[in-house]
């Protein structure tokens, strides 16, 4: 089996294409919502703030791994949907 070539990946909303913004919410939803048992709405409007900044984990262009970091009010990063 040849080698991983894990890629770390981070862009802003505007920056992700149509089909890597669907990967990534599968990914969130996959995880958040079906395994953690967490049921409610996923789109909360924070992905599109212009401060919000979505980083992932790919292999092969697969998200693995994602987390958003949102900009709260007084310069403050936060982690969130990890």
């Amino acid at each position: 089996m040849p080698p991983q070539t894990i890629e770390v990946r981070t862009a802003a909303f505007p920056d992700l294409t149509t089909r890597t913004f669907h990967d990534l919410l599968r990914l969130r939803i996959d995880v958040f919502v079906v395994e953690q048992n967490c049921p409610y709405p996923e789109l909360d409007g924070r992905d599109v703030e212009p401060g919000t900044r979505h980083l992932w984990l790919t292999d092969g262009g697969t998200p693995l791994a994602y987390l958003r970091i949102l900009a709260d009010p007084g310069d403050v990063a936060r982690i969130g949907r990890v």
